[in-house]
């Protein structure tokens, strides 16, 4: 099966194909808007709506873009230091997350730099637990399913590191947003700052199959 993408502006497979053989396409550019496309297989943590700076979003909620691929799996990562220094290496302020969604569960764990990781000549040190605690303030309020067929069924929630177990306490299937599925959760529910799983029903994981 050939790799499939989806534009980032509306979750559609690409059109005007060049040719029946090639992966070419003819893409209109508008004059307000650069076409950006998404790889299936992929999680891309994105803030909406976007602000006039950096520093104004650094602890805006997040929104999950999770692309399925033909085995209904996925992967992506996060990275938030301060944004001002260089403490993500000699202090460990920073936060690392790698998103995996496979066999109907997306889980966020923390991405282990491995030992001796130099930049700039520094080792990394692990991550400080005081910073991890203020990334508690970033919220996963939304998770967009792109290139399923049905609505993901949640079956179960649970945060396993930082907090209390959340079981029962669920996000909500806010229903389709252009070419996506949206899934809706409330604030301080799921945070970059923690460690957690949405557990999803195998049967509503089937993928949709755009011809590309």
């Amino acid at each position: 099966m050939k790799d499939q993408w989806y534009n980032l502006k509306d979750f559609q497979a690409p059109k005007g194909k060049i040719s029946a053989d090639s992966l070419r396409y003819e893409i209109v550019a508008e004059v307000d808007y650069i076409p950006v496309f998404i790889k299936q297989g992929a999680i891309i943590p994105w803030r909406i709506p976007n602000r006039r700076s950096v520093k104004l979003m650094q602890y805006d909620p997040l929104t999950l873009i999770v692309t399925v691929d033909g085995e209904s799996a996925s992967t992506g990562t996060f990275f938030q230091d301060d944004g001002e220094t260089f403490a993500y290496h000699s202090g460990g302020n920073y936060v690392y997350r790698q998103f995996v969604f496979d066999q109907g569960t997306l889980s966020s764990k923390q991405y282990m730099i491995p030992a001796g990781e130099t930049v700039s000549g520094q080792e990394v040190r692990a991550e400080s637990d005081t910073f991890r605690e203020t990334m508690d303030w970033i919220s996963i309020t939304q998770i967009v399913f792109v290139g399923l067929m049905k609505i993901p069924e949640i079956t179960g929630l649970q945060v396993t590191k930082g907090k209390p177990s959340s079981i029962g306490q669920h996000c909500k299937t806010g229903g389709a947003q252009s070419g996506g599925w949206r899934v809706e959760c409330p604030l301080g529910l799921l945070t970059a700052g923690t460690e957690w799983e949405v557990q999803f029903s195998r049967e509503s994981m089937e993928n949709r199959h755009d011809e590309l």
